[in-house]
């Protein structure tokens, strides 16, 4: 293996976990189905860390692809990618902060306040959490694509390599008592002037 095909397979990898790690947060999301069933205040704080520490390593991934001497011809991939689940990233966090302040307000509130308030806030919290699962599907999806051009030579090239040169055989082969030889029979016009 090059240094070439080490290094794009190696970017690669990279992406992959990160789009793992995106969607193993997702799973970790709880989604209550009852005010019964609210997360702990501990658990929810552990998530939101998690969650910022996401957005930590998308941001160090492009600060190291950047400060690197002499990038490989994948960075543009790999910046694209990770700055675009950044933005996913930044937006699932914003959404699950939502959530942990209406979580907050459950918690220790939830018997104060009137029945219609704390049934809104538990919707509202349902709501930015199934936001929040979405968002880092997103983020998944972003780093997953990104991942999947990595290696693979450009469209133009593609194209490029898909016309071929060589002559195709014609639909009605004519045998001329030589077995298993094919000749190229002149079009109908052809014959046509020939009289």
């Amino acid at each position: 293996m090059n240094d070439f095909t080490g290094r794009a397979a190696l970017e690669r990898d990279e992406l992959y976990a990160l789009a793992d790690e995106a969607e193993e947060l997702g799973e970790e999301i709880t989604v209550p189905g009852s005010l019964a069933g609210l997360p702990d205040l501990v658990t929810a704080s552990q998530e939101l860390t998690a969650l910022n520490g996401l957005v930590n390593d998308l941001a160090g991934h492009v600060m190291h692809r950047n400060a690197l001497g002499s990038p490989g011809p994948e960075q543009g991939t790999v910046v694209q990618g990770c700055t675009a689940a950044a933005e996913h990233a930044g937006q699932a966090v914003a959404n699950f902060t939502r959530a942990y302040s209406q979580l907050g307000q459950l918690h220790h509130r939830a018997e104060t306040l009137p029945a219609a308030n704390t049934n809104a806030t538990f919707r509202l919290l349902r709501h930015h959490l199934e936001l929040s699962r979405e968002n880092l599907d997103s983020v998944a999806l972003e780093l997953r694509t990104a991942a999947d051009t990595i290696g693979r030579p450009a469209p133009q090239v593609t194209a490029a390599l898909s016309r071929s040169t060589q002559p195709v055989p014609p639909a009605r082969p004519e045998h001329r008592g030589i077995p298993g030889t094919w000749a190229f029979l002149p079009p109908p016009s052809a014959q046509r002037h020939a009289r």
